[in-house]
């Protein structure tokens, strides 16, 4: 910089990898200068030893990237290996539930048809056999949100999934004191889902 009024000297320096390029070293001293080849070589090796530390700076910040996307990964897998997980669980509960709730609606009925039209345990019999459907509608809606299988997409009244979804957790809102209000839109009755992934969304 002869002729400008800084009257010092700059020397830029290409930061590189290979054939690319990764920025500017520049070393300037507030005096006229000439670098020689001497300095040049050594500045240069500084000037690759500095493109060097960037790259691998660089490539540490990305290797933290995808080992923290891999534990975001990880994290989603084993969530989805636990819903599975209960989803069995929740299918081999339901199906002993099942099993236990079949012979009491059997006994049920035959006891109805013994007594006739005795009053005296027709009530409490009609109540059995009330709360006997009303577990086996939640076992069967249990194992309709358990299974696991391809979508099967049809024209559902998406009300009554909202319905049978709700069943299975109003005995655990109620217990928690929150009060269910239930305003079904006429506009959203058909829908084309398949209501097994839809119950799970809902749920």
């Amino acid at each position: 910089y002869h002729d400008w009024q800084w009257g010092g000297a700059i020397v830029g320096l290409p930061l590189g990898i290979g054939q690319r390029v990764l920025g500017v070293m520049n070393i300037a001293v507030n005096r006229p200068h000439d670098f020689d080849e001497g300095e040049l070589r050594v500045l240069g090796l500084l000037a690759d030893q500095a493109a060097i530390a960037i790259e691998n700076a660089w490539l540490y910040s990305d290797i933290q990237q995808r080992i923290e996307q891999l534990k975001h990964t990880q994290a989603q897998l084993v969530h989805s290996a636990r819903l599975v997980a209960v989803g069995e669980l929740a299918a081999g509960v339901a199906h002993q539930l099942n099993n236990s709730l079949t012979p009491i609606l059997g006994y049920t009925e035959l006891l109805a048809d013994n007594l006739g039209d005795d009053p005296t345990y027709g009530q409490d019999l009609q109540r059995i056999r009330t709360k006997a459907h009303q577990a086996s509608e939640i076992v069967r809606n249990l194992l309709d949100f358990a299974r696991q299988m391809k979508p099967q997409k049809q024209m559902t009244h998406i009300n009554d999934v909202v319905r049978k979804t709700l069943a299975l957790t109003r005995i655990q809102l109620e217990k928690a004191g929150l009060t269910i209000e239930e305003n079904y839109a006429p506009s959203l009755d058909q829908l084309l889902v398949d209501t097994s992934q839809m119950g799970q969304v809902l749920l």
